[in-house]
C-alpha cells in the first residue's frame, strides 16, 4: 500500500501506469499464489506498507467467518427458517449476498418473476399495492431493483404493511413462481441479506 510517493509499473520494459498514495499492489500474487509480472520502479521517495502472505490470508479468512456470523445472526431472526439446523443455516449463509439499498429505492416490483428473497438486517421497506391488480393495470416494463422512486397509485387489496430488521419478504414469488403480488420501496437505507432462486 503506498503512503507516500509515485510508482511506475512496467510490464516486458514497457511503462503501463503510474500509481500514488492510497492505491495498493500485489494483491493477485497473495490472493493466487504466483509470482508479479510487473516491475515496479519509485519515481519519487516512497513510504510503503507491506502484507506477508500468511498475515494477509489470516485477514481474509477473519473477514470470511465475521460475515458469516453477521449473515447468521440475520438468518436467525427470519421466522422461516427456525426449523434449520445449524448446518443448514450456515449452508443458506454461504449462499446469500449482503445488499445494501438508499432510502425510497425500489426493490421489488409488483408484476416481475420472483427470483429472489430479502431478508432485512437493518432499516425497513414499505410493501404496498398489495392484493390482486388486473394485468392491464400492471406495468410491466418496470423491472427488479428498477423503475419509478416513488410508488404508484395502483387499486390493491390490503394497506401498505412495514417491514423492519428480522422481517423477510419476497418469498412467496420464489417459492410458488407466480408474478410478485406487491411493490416494495425503502423507507431509510436499509441492508438486506438476498438469496437467490439459484443459489437454492
Amino acid at each position: 500500500v503506498v503512503e507516500t510517493g509515485s510508482l511506475d509499473f512496467f510490464l516486458s520494459s514497457r511503462r503501463m501506469e503510474s500509481r500514488g498514495p492510497g492505491s495498493a499492489f500485489g494483491e493477485l500474487g497473495l490472493i493466487h499464489d504466483v509470482h508479479c509480472s510487473n516491475a515496479v520502479i519509485a519515481t519519487t521517495d516512497t513510504v510503503l506498507w507491506s502484507l506477508d502472505r500468511r498475515s494477509f490470508r489470516s485477514l481474509t479468512v477473519m473477514s470470511s467467518m465475521q460475515r458469516t456470523e453477521a449473515v447468521m445472526r440475520a438468518l436467525k431472526r427470519v421466522d422461516l427458517l427456525h426449523g434449520m439446523t445449524e448446518h443448514q443455516m450456515a449452508k443458506v449463509a454461504d449462499a446469500v449476498q449482503v445488499l445494501k439499498f438508499p432510502a425510497k429505492a425500489r426493490v421489488i416490483t409488483k408484476g416481475t418473476v420472483g427470483e429472489e428473497f430479502f431478508m432485512i438486517q437493518s432499516g425497513s421497506v414499505v410493501v404496498t399495492h398489495i392484493g390482486e391488480t388486473p394485468a392491464s393495470e400492471l406495468d410491466l416494463d418496470d423491472t427488479l431493483h428498477g423503475g419509478s422512486s416513488s410508488p404508484r397509485a395502483r387499486r390493491s387489496s390490503f394497506k401498505d404493511v412495514t417491514l423492519e430488521a428480522g422481517d423477510y419478504f419476497g418469498e412467496g414469488a420464489l417459492l410458488t413462481g407466480e408474478l410478485r403480488w406487491a411493490d416494495g420501496f425503502d423507507e431509510t437505507d436499509v441492508t438486506v441479506t438476498r438469496l437467490h432462486r439459484h443459489d437454492r
